[in-house]
């Protein structure tokens, strides 16, 4: 008879370790002394601190948070933290940043500012992805400053900040490397959206999310369709000046690469 051999991995003491001393940093008294860490052991913690709410319980979240990002930290996922300006300053030493994800629901109106943001960019030259959805203090001036500073951008989230106008989007349409942009309830119009497409990564695009965007016309879907052929995921739900009359055989023939088409037909 065969004996079934059951294995099962072991985490390794550098893991325990880790989150021994994450799940206890409320009762420890050498707090400071995670500044003297090599980064990589701060990378870990930092990692695992920024998981849960549950480990800032009866700390103080911002001096941790001081005491772990570093200038070489690559990636930050602030989307369990209520975001405000200090923090923004805080991270902007994180030069090699290149991923930033910022609170999708948490986003205080009053505590995050146009001008904290404008700040924060200029020092993060690096970023690849930048989701900052649903922060009413992302408006057009900071779009530009994303792009004049943020040459490496790949990807950008602005989701529902309805500041955001077609006249940052063209100027974002100068960037060569973006893969996928969602634009969604922004209040971006064809000029902006033909710009972007007829731009030097329109042909690049893998991803582009226009939900709710009631300035768009089925001419600027009909540019998109012809020109971003790279295109996996193509959205654009409750468009409300689309009318939803571009044909299958258009999308089959240019868009070879699809993945994911929708889109709201309204009657």
């Amino acid at each position: 008879m065969s004996r079934v051999i059951i294995t099962r991995s072991v985490p390794s003491l550098t893991s325990l370790c880790t989150y021994f001393v994450v799940d206890h940093l409320k009762e420890s008294l050498y707090q400071t002394d995670l500044l003297y860490l090599p980064v990589k052991l701060k990378d870990k913690l930092l990692k695992r601190f920024l998981v849960s709410q549950q480990y800032w319980k009866n700390i103080d979240f911002k001096t941790i948070l001081k005491l772990l990002v570093h200038p070489g930290t690559k990636s930050l996922n602030l989307t369990q933290v209520h975001v405000d300006d200090e923090i923004l300053e805080i991270i902007s030493i994180c030069r090699g940043l290149h991923e930033l994800y910022l609170t999708l629901h948490n986003w205080n109106t009053n505590s995050v500012s146009t001008n904290g943001l404008l700040k924060l960019f200029p020092c993060l030259p690096h970023l690849h992805i930048i989701c900052l959805p649903r922060c009413n203090a992302v408006d057009d001036n900071v779009i530009l400053c994303i792009t004049e500073h943020c040459k490496k951008l790949a990807g950008l989230d602005i989701n529902s900040c309805d500041q955001v106008t077609s006249k940052s989007i063209s100027i974002l349409s100068k960037s060569d490397q973006l893969l996928w942009v969602t634009l969604s309830k922004t209040n971006v119009c064809d000029e902006g959206i033909q710009n972007l497409v007829l731009g030097p990564s329109g042909k690049y695009l893998k991803e582009l999310r226009l939900n709710d965007c009631s300035q768009l016309s089925n001419n600027v879907l009909q540019l998109i369709v012809e020109h971003c052929k790279d295109l996996e995921v193509l959205v654009f739900n409750d468009c409300s000046r689309i009318a939803g009359q571009m044909s299958l055989g258009d999308q089959e023939t240019h868009l070879k690469n699809l993945k994911q088409f929708t889109w709201s037909i309204h009657w």
